[in-house]
């Protein structure tokens, strides 16, 4: 799909998409990405860099905020951050040492 830019529809999706995670606090991630995967026909490499891009943007944003404010409680985080770093690492470890068919696990995604 050759995609003019900036394409009207696109930004209609972000309105849905923006209007739907305002309405439920699901995660951007869920909705945005498969908007461009199948509403739009990005490969997913791209439609989730994209996504991701956008989000860190956005979430930096907001964190600088609640932070001037003084709405983050840093403990917790700290607590957070450990747990999700182990997990990356524990997953980075596993993927080394299987070494998985990528290829099999992506169509096991979809």
């Amino acid at each position: 799909m050759d995609l003019q830019f900036p394409s009207p529809w696109i930004v209609a999706g972000g309105l849905l998409v923006g209007f739907l995670i305002g309405m439920t606090g699901v995660g951007a991630g869920s909705l945005t990405t498969p908007m461009l995967i199948s509403g739009f026909g990005l490969p997913p490499a791209v439609a989730v860099g994209t996504d991701l891009l956008f989000a860190s943007i956005t979430k930096a944003t907001a964190a600088w905020r609640h932070q001037r404010i003084a709405n983050i409680d840093w403990t917790i985080l700290r607590w957070l951050a450990v747990g999700s770093l182990l997990g990356a690492a524990a997953l980075l470890v596993w993927l080394y040492v299987v070494h998985p068919e990528t290829h099999v696990l992506a169509q096991t995604i979809r």
